[in-house]
This record gives structure tokens, C-alpha cells and sequence, in this order.
């Protein structure tokens, strides 16, 4: 898990500081790298796909693993559901914690589901 305080949330599609992501799945192989250059092309690509929304509802296509919302904040869900083609393994779930400041919403807290052996 990566934390950004706000000084540094600010600059999170701009900066090419990079950082420890964890091992891939499946591979465990090192994961390094800039949010740009990690999350935003697997963002990107949940989001230009079809995809169904929901709001504090974690929805997945079966998972190996107890799917937790750990913060106390109000949330979408960007779910991308299982295909037959793909053997219902390919579902992904981005999570994103919205917390408004102000009258305006922020990004409290981005999370990604999705299936691991």
C-alpha cells in the first residue's frame, strides 16, 4: 500500500517520483515505478471500457481474498465484470473514497480490486 499525504496528492499525475508498488501478482516480481506510470494505464483502461458503477458496494466476479473498504468515507466503485472469453478471471474493481471539503469533492483514497490465484 502506497500513501500520499495532500502536499504531495497534488502532484500525483505530474510527478515521476517513483515508488515501491509491491510484487505483481502472480509473478511476484518487483513492481517500481511512478502513479503514472503504474496506476493511471490501469485506470485508464477500467474506465474506457465498459464498466458498471456503484456507490459503497464492492462488487467482484469471485475472489480468493475478503474484499475490505477500510476507510470511513463514502465510495465509488468502478467494476468491470468477468468474461466467458477470459475464463471470468479478468473482473477488476477500482475503488475510489470521495471526501468533500468544502463543498467539493476530493479523492480520498484509490483502490484496486481483482482476481489473484
Amino acid at each position: 500500500m502506497v500513501n500520499y499525504d495532500q502536499t504531495h496528492a497534488k502532484f500525483l499525475f505530474e510527478t515521476t517520483y517513483q515508488v515501491d508498488w509491491g510484487a505483481e501478482p502472480g509473478s511476484g516480481a518487483a513492481r517500481r515505478g511512478s502513479f503514472h506510470e503504474v496506476v493511471v494505464p490501469k485506470l485508464r483502461e477500467s474506465l474506457n471500457q465498459q464498466y458498471e458503477l456503484h456507490c459503497n458496494e464492492l462488487s467482484h466476479g469471485g475472489a480468493t481474498y475478503e474484499l475490505k473498504w477500510p476507510y470511513q468515507v463514502e465510495f465509488y466503485s468502478v467494476y468491470f465484470p468477468c468474461t466467458a472469453a477470459n475464463g471470468n478471471m479478468d473482473w477488476h474493481n477500482w475503488v475510489m473514497g470521495i471526501e468533500y471539503m468544502n463543498g467539493k469533492p476530493y479523492i480520498y483514497a484509490l483502490m484496486q480490486f481483482f482476481w489473484e490465484p
